[in-house]
């Protein structure tokens, strides 16, 4: 299912404390947002919230080569989550590095 993901082109935008991770492939397209928080305690640390998605297509998509039962929807809800926090994480990872070197 990961290589159908894949098919779709990513962007990655941080805007106002949140992440929104974009996903097209020819008409079709998606969205996972995430809200950054914040905690300071002995360390500072981020973490992301998913706070709106809409992958519609995406899951529509895949439902055309792949049919997805109740479990097997479960799967790839699952999935396309993972896969949007991954890019979220890494994104914020890299402007990390790249702010050090600055």
């Amino acid at each position: 299912m990961i290589d159908l993901i894949n098919k779709f082109s990513t962007e990655v935008i941080e805007n106002n404390g949140s992440v929104t991770v974009t996903y097209c492939h020819k008409s079709l397209t998606g969205y996972c947002e995430y809200k950054i928080i914040e905690v300071n305690n002995r360390f500072k640390q981020r973490g992301l919230i998913l706070i709106n998605t809409d992958m519609g297509d995406v899951i529509e998509y895949i439902h055309t080569h792949i049919p997805l039962s109740g479990e097997k929807l479960q799967e790839v809800n699952k999935l396309i989550r993972d896969h949007s926090l991954h890019l979220a994480c890494r994104s914020l990872t890299l402007q990390k590095v790249q702010g050090l070197h600055q």
